[in-house]
C-alpha cells in the first residue's frame, strides 16, 4: 500500500467530496429503489465498488503516478487553482480553451470550491460516479427486459471488473460513463414514453459526454437518430405527430454535434479520404507507452475496413493468456476469457436477434453504438488506451448478448416467435423501474 502526497485540503475536504459521492449515489438509487432486483445487488455493487477504489487509490494510482503517467495529476492541482479562481470571483480564468480534457479540472474545481481539495476525496467520489452510471445502464436495459435478464444484464454491467476500474477513476472516463449512461437511460425512456423525464436525462447526458468527447456523443447522436429512424417504419404504434417531432430533434442533434465535432478535432477534410488521413495522424499519436503494440498500416478507407476484424479482437479479447506479464494484465485477460465464453455462446441466437431488431430500437441503438465505438477503437494501437475506453463500449455490447441469451431462452420456452424479443416484460415490471 502506498501514499500520495498530493497537496490536499485536509480532512474537511475528505469528508465533503465522500459526502458529494454519497448523496449522488444515494439520490440515484433512491429513483430506482422500486426495481427488488437491482435493489438486492446495489450493496453487494456498493461494496465491490469500494474495493476498487482501495485498488485505484492505494495502488494503481501510485503506480502511475510512480512512473509520472497519472493525468489526474493535472486534473487535481488545476481543480485546485480553479477553485481558488470561483472563491475569489475571477471567472476570466475559470472558462475552457475547448471542449475535451480542459473540461475535467473544471468540473474538479467547482466540487473543490466550497471546502477544498483532496485527491483521495476525488477517488472516492469518481466511484460512486462510475456506479451511479451502471445504475443508469442497468435501468435503461431494464425498460425493454424481463426481469430475469434485467438481473442478468445489472450483474454483468455491475461487476465487470475492467468497467468499473476505468468508470470509477478520477479523470474523463467516469464523467463520460455517467453521461453516456444517462443518455442511454433518457433515450430508452422516450422510446418506451415512460413520462416526461427522458428528454432531461437525454439532454444533461448528451452535454456531460459533449463537454468532454465530442466525437462520441457524434457517434451517439447517430446511433440514436438511425435507431429511431428504422423502428419508426417498423411499428405502427404511437402517435405519427410525435414520431416525426421526435426524428428532427435526433437529426438536428445529430447534425449539430457534427460541427461542433469538426471543430473539436479540426478536420477540414470531411471526405472519405480526409477522414481517414485523421485516423492515420490519430494512430501514430497512440504509439507510445509501454502498451503500444504493432499494427498494420492503414492506407485510405479501404485499409481502415481492413484492419477491423483484426482491431475488434485486439479491442475485445487481447491480452492473450499468454501475453500476461502483471496482475493488471492478467486481471484484463481473465475478463476477456468471460467475454469471449459470452460471446460464443450467444453467437448462435445473434443471426436470428439481428433479423429482428428493427422491432426492437433500443437494442439497435446499442448494436449501431457498439459497432462505431468498436470501429474507433479498433484502430487504436494501445492497449493500455483500449483497455480503458472500452468502458464505453461494454453496456452497449453486453445489451444484444444478453437479449441473444434471452432469445435462446425464449424459444426453449415456446414463447410465440411473433413477439417483440424485449417487448414482452410485464407492464408492472415497467412500473417498478420507470420515473
Amino acid at each position: 500500500m502506498e501514499f500520495l502526497n498530493w497537496q490536499s485540503g485536509g480532512d474537511v475536504a475528505i469528508l465533503a467530496l465522500v459526502l458529494y459521492g454519497l448523496v449522488l449515489l444515494g439520490a440515484v438509487a433512491f429513483v430506482a429503489r422500486r426495481d427488488a432486483s437491482l435493489t438486492r445487488l446495489l450493496p453487494w455493487a456498493f461494496l465491490w465498488h469500494f474495493i476498487i477504489w482501495l485498488f485505484i487509490a492505494f495502488w494503481m494510482q501510485p503506480h502511475y503516478a510512480a512512473l509520472d503517467q497519472a493525468d489526474n495529476y493535472a486534473y487535481h492541482n488545476l481543480g485546485l487553482d480553479t477553485a481558488s479562481w470561483i472563491r475569489s470571483g475571477q471567472w476570466q480564468y475559470v472558462s475552457p480553451d475547448s471542449l475535451g480534457s480542459d473540461m475535467v479540472p473544471i468540473l474538479t474545481g467547482v466540487l473543490y470550491a466550497p471546502f477544498g481539495g483532496d485527491v483521495y476525496g476525488m477517488m472516492f467520489f469518481s466511484a460512486c460516479v462510475g456506479l451511479c452510471a451502471a445504475i443508469y445502464f442497468c435501468r435503461a436495459f431494464g425498460l425493454w427486459a424481463t426481469p430475469q435478464h434485467f438481473t442478468s444484464y445489472s450483474r454483468i454491467i455491475l461487476f465487470l471488473p475492467s468497467f468499473a476500474v476505468w468508470t470509477s477513476s478520477f479523470g474523463k472516463d467516469s464523467w463520460v460513463s455517467l453521461g453516456l449512461a444517462m443518455s442511454a437511460y433518457g433515450y430508452s425512456a422516450i422510446l418506451k414514453r415512460t413520462g416526461s423525464r427522458g428528454p432531461w436525462y437525454l439532454a444533461g447526458g448528451m452535454l456531460m459526454v459533449t463537454a468532454i468527447r465530442p466525437h462520441v456523443s457524434l457517434l451517439l447522436s447517430a446511433s440514436m437518430a438511425m435507431a429511431f429512424f428504422w423502428g419508426m417504419f417498423r411499428t405502427r404504434r404511437g402517435s405519427l405527430l410525435i414520431k416525426m417531432t421526435t426524428a428532427v430533434l435526433l437529426v438536428a442533434l445529430a447534425g449539430f454535434m457534427t460541427s461542433i465535432t469538426l471543430g473539436f478535432l479540426k478536420i477540414a477534410d470531411t471526405s472519405a479520404d480526409g477522414v481517414a488521413e485523421y485516423m492515420q495522424q490519430r494512430e501514430s499519436g497512440n504509439f507510445e507507452g509501454g502498451s503500444a503494440v504493432e499494427i498494420e498500416a492503414t492506407q485510405g478507407p479501404i485499409g481502415m475496413l481492413l484492419a477491423f476484424p483484426r482491431g475488434v479482437v485486439r479491442v475485445l479479447f487481447e491480452p492473450f493468456p499468454w501475453e500476461v506479464n502483471g496482475f493488471a494484465s492478467a486481471l484484463a485477460g481473465a475478463e476477456n476469457i468471460f467475454i469471449l465464453w459470452f460471446v460464443l455462446n450467444s453467437a448462435r441466437r445473434l443471426k436470428g436477434l439481428l433479423r429482428g431488431i428493427g422491432g426492437e430500437p433500443y437494442l439497435l441503438f446499442s448494436v449501431l453504438f457498439a459497432f462505431l465505438i468498436l470501429f474507433m477503437l479498433a484502430l487504436t494501437p494501445n492497449l493500455g488506451l483500449i483497455s480503458r475506453q472500452r468502458a464505453m463500449l461494454l453496456p452497449f455490447l453486453f445489451a444484444p448478448l444478453v437479449a441473444a441469451r434471452a432469445k435462446r431462452t425464449q424459444d426453449s420456452e415456446l414463447v410465440g416467435a411473433a413477439e417483440p424479443l424485449f417487448d414482452y416484460a410485464s407492464q408492472a415490471h415497467f412500473e417498478t423501474i420507470r420515473r
